[in-house]
């Protein structure tokens, strides 16, 4: 495991109560809970459509240094160079407890 791969920061924020948003909507309000270095691996990337409008899915691979009580679930979000990335899922690679490997959804 080479230090010098974790070179681009991530945030990572899991959701803490509803606010409202200036239209008087609830919207999630997120709390930040780490901020680390990773190493990225783009995976995959499609076109969709919605509702008569065009949009992109990118699958990318975040992988931090192992953080023992560190528990991630679908509802954290993922921040990278200023966009946001569900949490689909994340794996302590091998239970070595060396790194996890979590694979982030931006849809653009």
């Amino acid at each position: 495991m080479n230090c010098r791969s974790y070179k681009h920061k991530v945030i990572i924020k899991r959701p803490n109560g509803v606010i409202k948003n200036e239209d008087g909507l609830p919207v999630p309000n997120y709390e930040e809970i780490l901020t680390c270095r990773a190493r990225i691996s783009n995976t995959s990337g499609k076109e969709i459509n919605f509702a008569n409008g065009e949009g992109s899915v990118i699958t990318t691979r975040f992988y931090i240094r192992y953080i023992r009580d560190l528990k991630l679930t679908n509802e954290d979000i993922l921040i990278y160079n200023g966009n946001q990335f569900n949490i689909i899922y994340c794996s302590n690679i091998k239970e070595e407890n060396k790194e996890y490997e979590i694979v982030g959804e931006y849809n653009g």
